[in-house]
């Protein structure tokens, strides 16, 4: 998964719920590049840059 799909295509509520979701309940159940896309988006959404 690119991090840029999820920035370009998915609107700012929905990357929101995501990350807010995954703050409750965890990433166990993703792929590997899955999580690490969404560690970027994550990073960038607390404008940390890309991690």
């Amino acid at each position: 998964m690119n991090p840029a799909h999820i920035q370009r295509n998915w609107e700012p509520r929905m990357r929101k719920d995501l990350l807010q979701h995954l703050s409750v309940a965890g990433d166990g159940e993703l792929k590997p590049v899955v999580r690490a896309a969404l560690k970027v988006i994550a990073a960038e959404s607390q404008g940390q840059g890309a991690a």
